[in-house]
Formats: C-alpha cells, sequence, structure tokens
C-alpha cells in the first residue's frame, strides 16, 4: 500500500455524474437521430410487427437517464466532496476503522444515515472476449447514524471494529484487496443521497 499522508477521504461523485451526463447524450443523441430520421418508416414498422413498440420506450428510458443525472448533479453541488475524516488515522485491520462526516443542512433534514464497510477481493481475468472484473465481498458491517448538530451542519461520528484476519488495503492490480465505504440517506430536500469512497488507509 502506498503511503497516505491524510486522514480524510473524499468521494468521487464528481466522476460519477459526468458519466451519467455523457450516457444520457449519448443515448438520447442516438435515439432521436433513429426517430427523426426513420420517420413514417418507423410507424410502418409498428403496425407490420407490434415487437417494435419496445422501442417505444427509448425515449423514457433516455428520460429516466437524465433525471438520474440530474439528481447526481444537484447532490454533487449541495454536499461536494462530503469527505470522511478518520479518527484514529490509520484505520487498523482488528482495531479501530471510526471517524467522522460532515454534512452542510440541518438535523432535522436528515434524521438519519447508512454507512457500511467493505472489504473487498478484486480480481482482473483475461479472456477471449476481453478482460472481465469479479469482486467478492469478504467482509461487511452496517451501522445506522443519528446525527449531532455541529456549527451550521450535521456530523456523524461512526466506529467499526474490522477482525484481524482480514487483508489490509493494497496497491491497485489483477489482484489486490480493498476498503469501501459507503453513507446513504434522505437529505436536504433529496430522497436519496449515495456517497461511496475507497479507504486506502487500512493497515495491519
Amino acid at each position: 500500500m502506498s503511503n497516505i499522508t491524510s486522514n480524510q477521504i473524499f468521494s468521487q461523485s464528481a466522476k460519477q455524474y459526468w458519466q451519467y451526463w455523457l450516457f444520457a447524450i449519448f443515448w438520447n443523441a442516438i435515439t432521436w437521430y433513429a426517430i427523426i430520421m426513420g420517420g413514417d418508416n418507423i410507424l410502418k414498422a409498428f403496425e407490420a410487427n407490434p415487437v417494435f413498440y419496445f422501442f417505444a420506450l427509448f425515449p423514457l428510458i433516455g428520460l429516466w437517464i437524465i433525471i438520474i443525472a440530474t439528481k447526481e448533479t444537484l447532490a454533487w453541488y449541495k454536499f461536494g466532496t462530503t469527505p470522511i475524516t478518520l479518527n484514529p488515522f490509520p484505520a487498523q485491520v482488528g482495531g479501530l476503522c471510526a471517524g467522522y462526516i460532515d454534512l452542510p443542512i440541518l438535523a432535522q433534514n436528515a434524521p438519519q444515515a447508512i454507512l457500511s464497510l467493505n472489504c473487498i477481493h478484486r480480481s482482473i481475468h483475461q479472456g477471449m472476449d476481453g478482460d472481465s472484473m469479479h469482486e467478492e465481498v469478504l467482509w461487511q458491517d452496517r451501522i445506522t447514524l443519528k446525527p449531532d448538530n455541529y456549527r451550521k451542519s450535521i456530523r456523524l461520528n461512526f466506529a467499526f471494529k474490522p477482525p484481524a484476519d482480514l487483508p489490509a488495503s493494497e496497491e491497485k492490480s489483477d489482484n489486490y484487496h480493498l476498503w469501501k465505504s459507503n453513507t446513504s440517506g434522505k437529505a436536504g430536500g433529496l430522497k436519496t443521497v449515495n456517497r461511496s469512497k475507497r479507504v486506502n488507509s487500512f493497515t495491519t
């Protein structure tokens, strides 16, 4: 594992919402290009074979992707990178993984949150059709957190005790172990906010 000098772990949600927007643009561009270029031929295809009505769902799927992208964008601009601060640092396998998460909202707007911690074995296999990734969850723990008021925000304090027989974080390769956390809950007028982070600071 590389040397980790900061006790803060940041979310990668900015990358996620950009991926949603790129996929939304691609899907809707292809769908509407086909509709415009097809014109009356599409209606004739529907009449000739009712199975083509399945393709009428494509614009609705495109709208659904846009809604998800918008939701992720609003969550990003409201909560940003939402760092996890580890205390003590670094987290210890067979010891303690504890710290807190600060969110810029009031307690009444976020009655509770769910935080999970996962130890994952990830391997990449080469095949005739290209590389495929396999993940196996070796250990998982989940806790429900009640927020504490902290200045003009809320603070979620957490503590996990990973078993001593689990592996520490490893450098990314074709066969390695990693630790991930996920925070979810209703917050700030958004139905559900999810934040996933890779925890690189586990030691044995």
